[in-house]
């Protein structure tokens, strides 16, 4: 039995069209994988050919089967399986080695930002999402408390325009100063002073500040 494979949207339409209804452009043949059954359905192709004569034909076949199609005047292209097949494995491969290329450079990422000697924080839609641990102890929270809050929230009332100008500048791209000083406050209501930089990332697939 062969199989035919339309790539036409217009394949899609309704059940009640026949296949002669439509004007594919490309049609995709799975042949047999028995020379005897492959040799008995060379006719169908010939009609799929009459029926499509400006469609680019397709045969998808095992190695063994090439032979009986290549040859024939109706199809366009032979394509063997082991060739897919082969070329699905490089392309398993090569997800799988990036992904695990990633993996460690997270890793190694999320070691450094924990262990960093000063706070880091990273701010989406105006509120902490990541936090490190000298974040935390910068501004007399536990970590996991400071997810979710409102960064702005750590910030002085007075100085608090200035951040959010700051910020919604570097959203947009524009220049800022890489450093500026504003007064921060802690926990317990202490106010102190703290040094910020803004950096413009993707996070989770969104833009964040850090």
């Amino acid at each position: 039995m062969l199989k035919l494979y339309c790539a036409n949207e217009s394949c899609m339409g309704s059940r009640k069209n026949s296949l002669l209804d439509v004007n594919p452009k490309k049609i995709l043949v799975r042949s047999t994988n028995w020379i005897g059954d492959a040799i008995m359905t060379t006719p169908a192709v010939r009609t799929i050919r009459e029926n499509f004569p400006g469609a680019t034909i397709s045969m998808l076949a095992q190695p063994w089967m090439a032979d009986v199609f290549s040859a024939s005047p109706h199809v366009d292209e032979i394509i063997h399986y082991e060739k897919i097949n082969e070329r699905l494995r490089r392309q398993i491969v090569d997800c799988e080695l990036a992904e695990s290329a990633l993996r460690d450079s997270e890793q190694k990422y999320s070691t450094l930002v924990e262990d960093a000697l000063i706070g880091v924080y990273i701010i989406q839609n105006g509120k902490i999402v990541f936090a490190n641990d000298k974040f935390a102890e910068t501004y007399g929270y536990p970590k996991a408390e400071l997810i979710g809050i409102e960064s702005l929230q750590l910030v002085h009332p007075e100085d608090r325009p200035l951040v959010r100008e700051m910020r919604t500048k570097r959203l947009r791209g524009e220049k800022v100063p890489s450093e500026y000083e504003v007064r921060g406050l802690r926990k317990n209501g202490e106010t102190i002073w703290v040094m910020r930089s803004y950096s413009l990332i993707n996070y989770d697939g969104k833009p964040a500040i850090s």
